[in-house]
């Protein structure tokens, strides 16, 4: 007959006996280092509250630097976003913003500049430009006909609303800033209706 109480003692001595060879081999230095990382109150705050976040963060077996953690830490303690980020994905969406001027995670849009917004504009508005409700709040119907007469390619009207508008007002976005970088970039993030959205 099988013992299952004693298969579950020995998992559950398993189980202690990783978790206190990981905590032997683990440098002061190391929570020391993502302390110095954490740059205002609120950071060092956050992960003396959130230890499963801070174990991350220590355990993750991701390189780790101070935009990585401010990423990490503003999407797991904002409730805008649904759930938790993995390490891995924290730093896949830094990368990103770093390198690209922009981001996506979980329907919203992370961004540094409003020119980086530009070809996202391309891609939403082509869609909605099929839609009657959108074309009409885009233009009136004098500006209908006209560029009804004058045959414009959707690609030119897109281009004249995006020279001719703000591009967050045309995106519908409502942004806020997320973070600063370690280069003092400010980050700016806002909800982005992902229908007409698919993807960087």
């Amino acid at each position: 007959m099988l013992d299952t109480k004693n298969i579950i003692e020995k998992m559950k001595a398993y189980e202690i006996e990783c978790v206190e060879n990981r905590y032997e081999n683990l440098a002061e230095e190391r929570v020391t280092e993502i302390f110095d990382m954490a740059e205002n109150k609120e950071e060092v705050q956050f992960l003396q509250d959130n230890m499963d976040i801070l174990s991350d963060l220590i355990f993750g077996g991701v390189y780790m630097d101070r935009d990585i953690l401010r990423t990490h830490v503003f999407i797991n303690s904002s409730l805008d976003f649904r759930y938790n980020l993995t390490v891995e994905e924290s730093s896949e969406l830094a990368e990103s913003i770093l390198n690209n001027g922009i981001g996506l995670c979980q329907s919203h849009i992370f961004y540094t500049d409003k020119e980086n917004l530009e070809e996202v504009a391309k891609r939403v508005l082509n869609d909605r430009l099929d839609d009657p409700e959108y074309v009409k709040k885009y233009f009136s119907k004098e500006e209908i006909i006209d560029l009804w007469v004058q045959e414009r390619s959707k690609e030119d009207v897109i281009d004249q609303l995006i020279f001719t508008h703000d591009v967050e007002s045309l995106l519908e976005l409502t942004p806020a800033v997320a973070f600063t970088t370690s280069e003092d970039v400010k980050v700016y993030y806002s909800y982005i209706d992902h229908r007409f959205y698919g993807g960087l």
